[in-house]
């Protein structure tokens, strides 16, 4: 039964004082395991290499905007997948082959690579530095791996950054050469197109049209003008005879006044009557009048009646005939105007019906043309970039701090384990004694039985103890702390030559 908390520690002593043999025993087993695992504990030795990581130089302000630079926004990322990839782990195989005189087989390189995933280890420090550690059971491999890791991720580096450069380069080139075919062939079906639809563009035939268009409206108002003008001359036409009959003394004056008269009739349809040669005309009829009119008992001439044509008819007649000419010619030009505009609108069907065909045509060569320049000035790019990684420009990495042979190995050293075993092997029975006092089942106090049954306790009789069995107790006691004694020398004096190297596990 559990014991009461203020009754334990008395019950723990009484249980060590009636277990001493099995005290010593535990406590022998217990620093003896603790030793042995400490002479056999297998050391682990590390050494680290430290990388400084220059992305500053003064070639990446000058070259910036020209090349582009291998950069990454996780460096220790970057050197993890370089460091534990398969190129340098199987590069670092072959040297621990070659090194340690060793030949794998294809399993056993696989188990090799795995097991130095394993012992390398990769940490950041700082914003330029990193550090690359390895952990192996001797310092010397430690040492050198360390060394040889830290080279192999230079050179892996290198020649990764110079294999995307140049990769870079030949890629933008390939596109670059393939845009240009299909850039040629573009321009080649934008040519065919244009020479085989040579109808103009949108907007010089709609010009066109509009011309024509205005041209019609000018020659139709210009036949409303003939034919306002050819009704007019009809009218004119209805009024005036086609010939004169005058009564006249046929003599040298009739004669005169006659042509004068035909004179003035021709002028009176262009000009009017205050025009010079009018006023004149008329003056010269009137003396002509007045002097046949005081000759006029003189005269020996006979009247007659004579018939001429009028000369404003002819001339009336003659104009009316020429605006006909004028009508049917303005009716020509309007049909063949009508017929080039009809022929113009056909023209401009075709060229709404070519219209996206040519602007298809026009927007893929317009696209291979900007995607072509663009891949020029990129491949560009890419050969300056390219040059630069040859040259071992931009982002480089160089170490910092080089690998150092480790004198300690890291972990527990044997001296824990010799102070820990000893002391665990002291506590060990005291803490056995209290589990067993808190698990045994018997009623070890009075006061259990009051505080868990509830029935009292009138006296307790103690354990009456011999003189006999107090000497051989004494006696006990002694052999224990002799052996324990011996013990405990042996136990120092064999972790002061394990620690000194004497004994060498």
């Amino acid at each position: 039964m559990q014991a009461p908390l203020g009754s334990v520690l008395r019950e723990v002593v009484r249980e060590l004082r009636e277990r001493k043999w099995s005290c010593l025993i535990v406590f022998m087993l217990v620093s003896a395991i603790g030793l042995l695992v400490g002479m056999f504990w297998p050391h682990q030795y590390s050494a680290s290499v430290t990388i400084y990581i220059d992305d500053q130089n003064i070639i990446t302000p000058l070259m910036k905007g020209s090349a582009v630079q291998a950069k990454s926004k996780d460096k220790v990322a970057e050197a993890t997948e370089i460091i534990l990839g398969r190129k340098s782990l199987g590069r670092l195989v072959d040297y621990i082959e070659v090194s340690q005189q060793k030949e794998f087989d294809e399993a056993q390189r696989e188990r090799e690579i795995l097991r130095l995933r394993s012992a390398i280890k990769i940490r950041k420090k700082g914003k330029q530095f990193f550090e690359i550690t390895y952990t192996d059971r001797k310092p010397d491999v430690a040492f050198l791996v360390t060394q040889k890791i830290g080279q192999l991720f230079l050179e892996v580096q290198e020649e990764n950054r110079r294999e995307e450069s140049r990769n870079a380069y030949a890629f933008v080139d390939k596109q670059v050469k393939a845009y240009q075919s299909q850039l040629s062939q573009s321009e080649e079906r934008l040519r065919q197109f244009l020479t085989q639809n040579a109808d103009g563009t949108e907007s010089g035939v709609q010009n066109k049209i509009s011309q024509l268009k205005s041209q019609i409206e000018l020659a139709e108002l210009q036949l409303e003008e003939l034919v306002s003008q050819r009704e007019s001359i009809a009218k004119q036409l209805r009024g005036v005879n086609a010939s004169i009959s005058n009564k006249v003394v046929s003599d040298k004056n009739n004669e005169r006044i006659k042509a004068l008269e035909d004179r003035l009739e021709v002028l009176q349809l262009s000009y009017h009557d205050s025009y010079p040669d009018i006023v004149a005309l008329k003056k010269q009829i009137e003396g002509i009048v007045e002097e046949s009119k005081n000759n006029k008992g003189k005269s020996t001439g006979e009247e007659e009646t004579v018939s001429y044509e009028n000369p404003l008819y002819v001339e009336l007649s003659s104009q009316r005939a020429k605006t006909e000419t004028a009508i049917i010619a303005v009716k020509t030009r309007i049909d063949s105007l009508n017929n080039l505009l009809n022929k113009t609108m056909l023209r401009m069907e075709k060229v709404q019906q070519n219209k996206a065909e040519l602007a298809e045509l026009t927007r893929d060569t317009d696209v291979n043309r900007n995607i072509y320049n663009d891949l020029l000035r990129r491949r560009e790019t890419a050969r300056v970039s390219m040059h630069l990684s040859s040259e071992g420009q931009g982002v480089t990495y160089a170490v910092h701090d080089p690998a150092v042979y480790p004198l300690k190995p890291k972990g527990p050293q044997f001296i824990h384990f010799a102070l820990a075993s000893i002391l665990l092997g002291a506590l060990a029975p005291i803490g056995l004694a209290g589990v067993y006092v808190q698990l045994d089942p018997r009623i070890r106090d009075a006061s259990t039985i009051q505080e868990n049954i509830g029935i009292p306790v009138l006296a307790t009789i103690g354990k009456v103890t011999t003189p006999r069995e107090h000497r051989k107790e004494r006696f006990k006691t002694i052999v224990i702390f002799i052996i324990g004694g011996c013990f405990v020398t042996l136990y120092l004096v064999v972790g002061w030559l394990k620690y000194t190297g004497v004994i060498n596990a």
